[in-house]
């Protein structure tokens, strides 16, 4: 098992390939938000790291550009599960365009608030402790 302080799986968050500039803004907002993220380029490299056990800490959020969350989204979602078959139910979150995929709970349609209520669910705020007052 992996050695992480945190106690939750990281969450996996797959937007369908759209223009660098739709994106660019969901992935500069990630980068700037309480969660580490790790961007990666296809999904061999996702799982690579994912399953890496040499790194101290592992990124709260991992992301992967799709070319198509209709036609892949499944095929998608079978691969991870069995490519890290040592690791908890990993959650994955997709946000596509409107109109391009059908409605499922895991797939948000043009709503990236919707990912962001997800990911403060699925990832706790972390507890900082305070000196008591006497």
């Amino acid at each position: 098992m992996f050695s992480n302080s945190r106690s939750h799986p990281p969450v996996i968050v797959l937007l369908e390939g759209r223009a660098a500039t739709e994106n660019g803004s969901i992935k500069n907002w990630l980068r700037h938000s309480r969660f580490t993220t790790c961007e990666t380029a296809d999904l061999l490299t996702l799982m690579e790291a994912i399953t890496d056990y040499t790194r101290s800490e592992r990124p709260d959020v991992f992301v992967l550009e799709v070319s198509s969350l209709a036609d892949d989204l499944d095929s998608i979602r079978r691969y991870i599960r069995t490519s890290a078959a040592d690791e908890t139910e990993l959650p994955v979150l997709a946000l596509a365009p409107l109109g391009k995929t059908p409605k499922r709970d895991d797939c948000f349609i043009g709503s990236f608030q919707q990912v962001k209520e997800k990911l403060n669910a699925y990832i706790p705020k972390p507890l900082h402790s305070k000196a008591a007052v006497i």
